[in-house]
C-alpha cells in the first residue's frame, strides 16, 4: 500500500495529503485515519514544511518526550518520568510556545506573560492546552513557573530536557553568546490531535514579532 502511495500521481498524493488534515472545525480525528509512515517521517525543517502545506504528525514519534515542571521531590516520586507527545498532544488542540531559556529577559517579561494573559480568549477557541517549552531541566522551570507567578493548571511548562523536540523539529540554536549554549530558537504553534497546524519562527531570540500570543491567537479561526 505504501509502495503505491509513493507511485501515485502528483494529484492523487495532494488528495491523500489533504484527506489526512484535521477537520479543525470539528471533532479531531484519530491516529487510525493517519497514513502509515508518519511514525518515522522527519520533523526537520518543520517551519518550511508548515508553509508548505506537508504536515506531519508530531505525536505519532514516540522518541520525543517532554518532563512537565515540577519539583525534585516530585520528579523522585514520579521516578523522573517524562510524557510522550501523544500523552501530551492525543485528542487535544493544543498551543505551544517554545522559549530560548527560563529566567531571561523576554521570556520571562513578555513572552509567557502574554500568553498568561490570553489564557480565556484561547479557550474560547477550543483550546484544550497552553503549553511553554524550553531546553532546561523539568526542575528549573517549575522554579522559573513559580517565580512569575504562573497558574501551571493555565498555563504548562515542559522541559525539552535533552533539546531533541528542538532538534527534530530543526530549531536548534547555539546560544553560547550569550552563555545559554545549546538551546532552541522562539516558536510558537498551534497543534490539532498531534498535527502542526499552524508555526512561526523569530529571526532571532531576543525578538518577539510572531510568536506572541496575540499572533497565534489570530491564526487559530
Amino acid at each position: 500500500m505504501l509502495a503505491a502511495v509513493r507511485n501515485s500521481s502528483r494529484n492523487v498524493s495532494f488528495m491523500l495529503m489533504r484527506a489526512s488534515l484535521p477537520n479543525i472545525s470539528g471533532a479531531s480525528r484519530g491516529h487510525a485515519d493517519m497514513p502509515q509512515g508518519h511514525a518515522d517521517a522527519p520533523l526537520d525543517g518543520a517551519h518550511q514544511n508548515i508553509k508548505n502545506m506537508r504536515r506531519r504528525d508530531i505525536s505519532l514519534r514516540q522518541d520525543l518526550k517532554l518532563a512537565a515542571a515540577r519539583s525534585w521531590d516530585e520528579g523522585v516520586s514520579s521516578g523522573f518520568a517524562s510524557e510522550s507527545l501523544a500523552d501530551i498532544m492525543h485528542g487535544k488542540k493544543v498551543v505551544l510556545f517554545g522559549v530560548p531559556a527560563a529566567f531571561t529577559g523576554v521570556c520571562s517579561q513578555s513572552h509567557v506573560p502574554g500568553y498568561v494573559a490570553k489564557v480565556a480568549e484561547f479557550k474560547g477557541k477550543g483550546i484544550d492546552k497552553i503549553i511553554c517549552v524550553s531546553i532546561n531541566d523539568p526542575f528549573a522551570m517549575n522554579m522559573w513557573a513559580e517565580h512569575m507567578g504562573v497558574d501551571k493548571s493555565k498555563v504548562s511548562f515542559y522541559a525539552d530536557v535533552d533539546g531533541s523536540f528542538a532538534r527534530a523539529l530543526g530549531l536548534e540554536k547555539d546560544l553560547s553568546v550569550a552563555l545559554l549554549g545549546q538551546r532552541s530558537q522562539r516558536y510558537s504553534m498551534f497543534v490539532d490531535n498531534g498535527i502542526i497546524i499552524k508555526m512561526n519562527v523569530e529571526e532571532s531570540p531576543s525578538d518577539l514579532k510572531v510568536t506572541d500570543a496575540d499572533t497565534l491567537l489570530g491564526q487559530i479561526k
